[in-house]
């Protein structure tokens, strides 16, 4: 959880440094440069890859070399996350657009605790009323953490601490209905720390607790989902980018014409007045 989600926090730094980076493309864009749309497709060239990096290096180090990860599934695992990223750097990008950075930095704080709290494992999505349920679609970790939870468990065929039980019946021994696997019992282990010997069995367990966690999620569904929210979230970015560049004043030439003229010869002294 930890990995998944403190990552995506960093965006706040996105925040502060798009910020800066929007005023200078307002001023070219109102002196003719480009286009905003055509700035936004660049930075989004820009971006994809980079989350692709980000994502590799927010794992592949801490989750694989360390924490001994199922490498089975690095490349599914690593392209959910980045395509969770992604979503989070197209929601720094919005809050770039407030005037005051502070204020904007604070907007996505609040955006990624709101997807941090409503992901589906402090509360149940039904749980949740409305209007906050809103936040358990709109956001991006409800969408990352079950396929992520399943390519890490899926593959496992032997989980340590777990041995498998020739029946059901014997003392200490479990099973997990909907799972593939062997009766299990874990000697070392509390009952409710022993949640299965196959990975199958241990996202059904985990499961009965955390909604959010099903043996059965459509993988190919939820990074579908993840990337229609960044897609959402960079459109509504380019609207109000297009809206704030529009709304830029042209520098005024009131006035200029008769500064820049050239000053008036001072009048002639008639002669005969001498």
């Amino acid at each position: 959880m930890w990995l998944v989600g403190v990552p995506a926090a960093l965006g706040v730094v996105s925040t502060f440094a798009l910020n800066g980076e929007v005023q200078a493309v307002r001023r070219e864009v109102r002196d003719g440069m480009y286009h905003p749309v055509a700035y936004v497709l660049a930075h989004t060239l820009l971006q994809l890859p980079m989350m692709v990096f980000l994502a590799i290096s927010a794992t592949g180090v801490p989750a694989y070399a360390i924490a001994d990860f199922n490498a089975s599934n690095f490349v599914q695992f690593t392209l959910v996350y980045a395509l969770m990223l992604w979503a989070f750097e197209c929601i720094a990008q919005l809050c770039s657009l407030l005037r005051n950075p502070l204020l904007g930095m604070l907007g996505f704080l609040n955006t990624w605790f709101a997807s941090f709290l409503f992901c589906g494992i402090f509360l149940r999505k039904t749980d949740v009323i409305w209007p906050f349920r809103a936040f358990t679609y709109l956001l991006p970790l409800a969408w990352a953490f079950p396929s992520l939870n399943y390519f890490e468990f899926i593959d496992y065929e032997s989980i340590g601490g777990a041995e498998a039980c020739s029946n059901v019946t014997e003392a200490g021994c479990f099973d997990v209905l909907g799972a593939e696997g062997p009766p299990f019992r874990c000697p070392d282990l509390q009952p409710q720390q022993c949640l299965g010997l196959t990975g199958p069995q241990v996202l059904v367990s985990l499961g009965e607790t955390y909604e959010m966690i099903d043996l059965d999620v459509n993988t190919a569904r939820e990074a579908l989902i993840s990337l229609a929210i960044a897609v959402g979230w960079k459109l509504l970015y380019t609207a109000w980018l297009m809206r704030q560049c529009n709304e830029t004043a042209v520098p005024s030439t009131r006035g200029r014409g008769k500064s820049a003229a050239s000053p008036e010869p001072p009048a002639r002294r008639d002669a005969s007045a001498v």
